[in-house]
């Protein structure tokens, strides 16, 4: 008997998400998963360490983390009851796709974007259409339109991650508050990379004519919490009162609640760390640029990069890659177009990212490029 047998046969044909490779050795410098590159605040350390000696971890945590709630509405200009805590992002994505998706409804998505969202409407059998971004990534909203109007009755949930990943380019405002109005159904914003664009479409939840506005965050990227595993979404009450219906009991820690709460609590601090890590972004990026490199404008933690002027660009990208790899650098590779003459790279400390270009720099030096 094979136990795999008796798993949903359009499981079993399913690929599933591949995430960047996840590598432990203290010397790998891993810019491949757009994480933070500093830790947590200090206050964030203290208070787990606080919790962990003073907290009843024998107990279940607040299974609605009011708390969190109460201060993420703060920070994003909505309100507690507007918001959904969630075990890191992807569960506040796979909420709303048992919730509102499945056989027979329609999502619709830019392409390229987030490789989770095709994998969850495999999950769910959902029909996934897809519209091509435009010739210099940006999206194509009023083609994202058009489809949407033609299938009023189809679609059931359009998402558009904004900033883009993994273009890193974030839409025009006005123009994608436009399109939410527009829309015949609920739109998602996913907002995983929003804190180093300083806009959140938040503030505008639950506002007359975005009733049907759904707004995700995380605090993977900005906060330095990935391994802790907290995300966030907010949407008007009565569809946060649906969705928590399906929500797993107890669903985030205790620890991943008081660090969240910590992580709220100094935004000037926070803000300040923004600065920093889009500081050496766009140090970075004028280096490449120096150098022919293309690199996308990035609102984001990374930088979307090719080499134009190879005569085989997507060779070239491939042999980057392999070649940082074996100096124990990580960064993301495409290996299907259009994506295959890019590589994304995280933006770690400036150390780390001296020492990148610095290797960089040798390697086309030595003509084994490709």
């Amino acid at each position: 008997m094979n136990a795999a047998d008796f798993v949903h046969p359009h499981i079993r044909a399913m690929q599933g998400y591949v995430p960047g490779a996840q590598l432990n050795a203290r010397d790998v410098i891993k810019l491949n998963s757009n994480e933070n590159p500093f830790p947590p605040a200090a206050r964030v350390i203290s208070a787990i360490q606080s919790a962990i000696t003073f907290d009843p971890l024998e107990k279940y945590p607040d299974p609605f983390a009011r708390n969190l709630r109460t201060a993420l509405a703060e920070r994003y200009k909505t309100r507690a009851d507007q918001v959904l805590i969630g075990n890191g992002s992807d569960e506040i994505l796979t909420i709303l796709f048992r919730a509102l998706l499945g056989p027979q409804a329609g999502l619709l998505i830019p392409d390229p974007t987030y490789s989770l969202y095709p994998v969850l409407a495999e999950l769910t059998r959902t029909t996934l259409r897809t519209v091509a971004v435009q010739p210099d990534w940006q999206l194509d909203l009023a083609a994202m339109q058009t489809e949407l109007e033609q299938s009023p009755d189809f679609y059931k949930l359009c998402i558009i991650a904004n900033p883009n990943a993994p273009t890193g380019i974030a839409a025009d405002a006005e123009a994608l508050l436009e399109f939410v109005k527009s829309s015949p159904c609920p739109v998602l914003i996913d907002e995983a990379y929003a804190d180093f664009n300083t806009f959140s479409f938040s503030q505008f939840v639950g506002q007359n004519e975005l009733e049907h506005l759904l707004v995700c965050g995380t605090f993977s990227k900005s906060y330095s919490l990935a391994g802790l595993r907290i995300g966030w979404l907010t949407a008007s009450p009565a569809m946060i009162n649906e969705l928590d219906k399906i929500r797993d009991s107890y669903n985030v820690n205790r620890l991943s609640q008081t660090a969240a709460l910590a992580a709220l609590s100094d935004p000037t601090e926070f803000d300040a760390q923004i600065k920093r890590i889009c500081a050496v972004r766009d140090w970075f990026a004028a280096q490449l640029q120096t150098a022919g490199f293309e690199v996308l404008p990035s609102s984001t933690n990374f930088l979307m990069i090719r080499k134009p002027d190879t005569l085989d660009p997507a060779a070239f990208a491939k042999s980057w890659f392999e070649h940082l790899q074996q100096k124990n650098i990580l960064v993301r590779y495409f290996h299907q177009a259009p994506l295959d003459q890019w590589v994304r790279i995280s933006i770690g400390t400036r150390q780390q990212m001296e020492l990148l270009w610095q290797i960089t720099l040798q390697w086309m030096q030595t003509g084994t490029n490709g």
